[in-house]
């Protein structure tokens, strides 16, 4: 059963293509695909070789929670590691100054002995101090280099001069009918809407100039044949959220699979298994098919959410992607601010900015290496190239090695204790409405439908919930915040933040974060920031969220050593979380989408719960608009109990599941559905 009525949500498509001819020199010869013993190491990597991610002129930060860069870190300043949890970088740090730093900066106490000089293995002279809410950073080695040289540039294009000009043109999937293009044209103002505008590469190259674009409902660009298209975009006043699709003729870039395993892996498909057509495409005829030239000096460019197979060439000062981009081309820009925020927000190709200082935030990931003047890594950021593995410092004769005193051992700092609510009992929800829901629509637009009664128009929308993407710290705060509210009436309960989380002001998850620091969940953290968490730390937050307190004993070997450990006591005592065996509880290892639902499901008692609708029909994965919940999976009717509303009868209200309830509750208002 759909709904028929339906208010569009924000929907952002994003774009990216690139310049075909590269700008820049080659990377750092001493390095970069180098072998391991042309700089005295040795390794059992597979390829030998040395793998710079990331190539930077002046520092590098790794700050925050849960980051991961696959590859070598190549910096001519300081590479700087914050106290988070569970960072990781599969490579070696080589930099341009005395050493790399653990987490203290330059004035906050650090010593000389607390710099890194040198080669550095992490399981054999690197102990970095940790607390309750942190672990030790995981590296590779280090190399101290102060020959280290950056030697790239940006040359800014210039659009070409088109003899073939038309002055307005309106491209329209629905009426007037879609337009094709195959020769080089200059748009004085091109308006599209839909799938309105084809260009058609079968005879040769096409080369489009738009001097206004003006974006209508969700655009698209459609490439047929194998040739290149460079599209010039010259107008500024579209490029606070530029909202287009460009894909080809025979690929649909909103049905792409995932990419992305929870684990830092990227998914390599098995022998038996077609490929991805996106990048049978590439194979074909390459990623530089598709050129988008966008944007000037003084611009910003935002490239927010949607998907496209392009590159991306920039002359302007800010670029950012984010939105659950899905990009499949390298960007260069002579920007001088890059970057990518927000969970499912992927560039898949090499991200070359050497005047900007780079921010990879938000649960984004850059399949490809990175090339830029700084970069900060932060909020789940992930970088993935390809991994370095050094074993071993070859035997050649070392360098003076200065004495240094050895650092005191660091007590851990212990978990905060429980905060009871002035009640001190447990709170219980009733869990009547629903508040998971998916991802914004890959798509939403109206369609006409033939029938015996002359037609109709009807909604065709495509939605994700995601099962495999990792659940978040924000999400899990907000679906808690929800639960409270729902079941206690205190949705008008003021919870101010703390000063480790007042970069979240304003965010739509901002309430739920406050109330959890009300509880204690985040004494002793500096910074609370937003990303994937682990399996053991969603146990903390229900406990303090919940105000848990009985608790039992577990066989679970692998969480004796864990902060998390009277947590997930607590969860197992009241029947909310269990492990995939007597012994093994996984409290490490980050938590998907549909772990979370059957926890919460758990909680609120939804497991005997049924999937009929009020009106007798049974509520499938189609009722809610889900393009990823495949019947038979065994996460599919636990996903979908877990976003449907009921009433007291055990009935499942569609309506009220449709309706806007987030707005009403956290004030957020992204999925206005009526």
């Amino acid at each position: 059963m759909k709904t028929k009525k339906l208010i569009a949500l924000l929907l952002s498509s994003a774009m990216l293509a690139a310049a075909a001819v590269p700008a820049f020199a080659a990377a750092p010869s001493a390095y970069d695909g180098q072998p391991y013993e042309s700089v005295g190491c040795t390794s059992d990597d597979p390829d030998g070789e040395i793998n710079l991610a990331v190539i930077a002129n002046g520092k590098v930060d790794i700050v925050g929670d849960a980051m991961y860069i696959k590859g070598s870190v190549y910096s001519n300043d300081t590479v700087y590691v914050g106290n988070g949890g569970g960072n990781k970088v599969d490579g070696l740090f080589v930099s341009g100054v005395k050493g790399m730093w653990d987490y203290k900066t330059p004035g906050d106490g650090a010593t000389e002995d607390q710099y890194r000089l040198g080669y550095i293995h992490v399981d054999d002279d690197h102990q970095m101090t940790t607390n309750a809410y942190s672990t030790t950073l995981q590296y590779e080695g280090a190399i101290l280099d102060t020959e280290t040289s950056f030697d790239y540039a940006y040359t800014p294009y210039e659009v070409p001069e088109i003899a073939n000009t038309v002055d307005n043109q309106i491209a329209n999937q629905w009426g007037p009918a879609p337009i094709t293009v195959d020769k080089d044209t200059h748009f004085g103002t091109l308006e599209l809407t839909g799938a309105g505008l084809i260009i058609d590469t079968t005879a040769g190259d096409v080369t489009i100039v738009v001097d206004n674009f003006n974006p209508g409902n969700s655009p698209e660009i459609t490439v047929r044949g194998n040739n290149k298209v460079n599209l010039y975009i010259n107008n500024s006043t579209i490029f606070g959220n530029f909202n287009v699709t460009i894909h080809n003729e025979d690929i649909n870039m909103w049905s792409l699979p995932g990419l992305w395993d929870g684990q830092y892996n990227y998914k390599e498909p098995p022998s038996w298994q077609p490929k991805d057509p996106v990048q049978d495409f590439f194979d074909a005829f390459g990623a530089t098919n598709v050129n988008l030239y966008i944007g000037k000096a003084g611009d910003e460019v935002v490239l927010n959410g949607g998907r496209m197979a392009a590159n991306v060439y920039s002359n302007a000062d800010t670029l950012k992607v984010g939105g659950t981009a899905r990009i499949k081309g390298n960007i260069e820009t002579g920007a001088k601010t890059v970057e990518t925020d927000g969970a499912g927000t992927y560039i898949e190709g090499k991200v070359v900015a050497p005047n900007a200082d780079t921010l990879v935030s938000g649960s984004s990931t850059i399949l490809g290496q990175v090339i830029t003047n700084t970069l900060t890594i932060n909020g789940a950021g992930q970088i993935i190239y390809k991994a370095d593995t050094a074993a071993a410092k070859s035997e050649v004769t070392p360098e003076p090695t200065p004495e240094v005193t050895p650092e005191p051992t660091v007590e851990p700092t212990p978990e905060p204790t429980l905060e009871p609510l002035p009640t001190g009992e447990p709170l219980e929800l009733t869990g009547g409405y629903a508040y998971i829901f998916g991802y914004e629509p890959d798509k939403i637009q109206q369609i006409w439908v033939d029938d015996e009664e002359g037609g109709h128009t009807a909604w065709d929308i495509e939605v994700r919930m995601a099962p495999e993407d990792a659940v978040t710290r924000e999400q899990v705060a907000a679906m808690i915040m929800r639960m409270i509210d729902q079941s206690y009436d205190t949705k008008d309960a003021d919870y101010p933040l703390t000063p480790n989380m007042t970069q979240h002001a304003g965010a739509w998850y901002e309430r739920g974060l406050a109330y959890l620091a009300s509880k204690g969940t985040f004494d002793g953290v500096e910074s609370v920031d937003i990303g994937p968490v682990t399996r053991g730390e969603v146990a903390k937050l229900v406990v303090c969220g919940l105000n848990l307190t009985e608790t039992t004993e577990t066989s679970f070997a692998d969480i004796a050593n864990s902060p998390y450990k009277q947590y997930i006591e607590i969860m197992n005592a009241y029947g909310y979380m269990h492990g995939d065996s007597e012994t093994e509880f996984r409290p490490d290892e980050i938590m998907n989408r549909a772990e979370f639902c059957s926890m919460f499901n758990n909680i609120i008692g939804r497991n005997d719960m049924g999937l009929t609708a009020q009106d007798g029909s049974t509520v499938t994965a189609e009722t809610y608009y889900f393009v990823d919940l495949p019947a038979g999976a065994w996460y599919t009717d636990i996903m979908l109990k877990a976003t449907s509303a009921y009433d007291d009868e055990g009935l499942i209200d569609v309506d009220t599941r449709l309706s806007n309830i987030r707005n009403t509750l956290d004030h957020y208002d992204s999925q206005n559905i009526a």
